[in-house]
């Protein structure tokens, strides 16, 4: 997993070239996407890396992440698109050991 910590500003570039409109997804349109070229220049810098467990059910083990250490901006029309088609983005509770 390659994660960015986002906030809102600029519109995203990567974000854009996904054409996110929830209707997008709702009318079953997809894209071909070149994620090489993507990734190419906004996997550039320094970085944390874990092993950790995916953050969405059935949050699978052993994922290594890769945390940028610089951020991105989004827009908020970006943000909410996102928002719209993957909503719960985080794993359940989990008991303390």
């Amino acid at each position: 997993v390659i994660a960015y910590m986002l906030k809102i500003g600029a519109a995203n570039p990567m974000m854009t070239s996904l054409d996110l409109p929830a209707s997008a997804v709702a009318d079953g349109i997809s894209k071909t996407v070149d994620l090489q070229s993507q990734l190419t220049t906004l996997f550039v810098g320094d970085y944390y890396h874990y092993v950790g467990s995916l953050a969405k059910p059935p949050c699978t083990e052993g994922t290594n992440w890769i945390l940028m250490m610089e951020g991105q901006t989004v827009s908020q029309a970006q943000h909410d698109d996102f928002l719209s088609i993957f909503q719960a983005n985080a794993r359940p509770l989990q008991l303390r050991n």
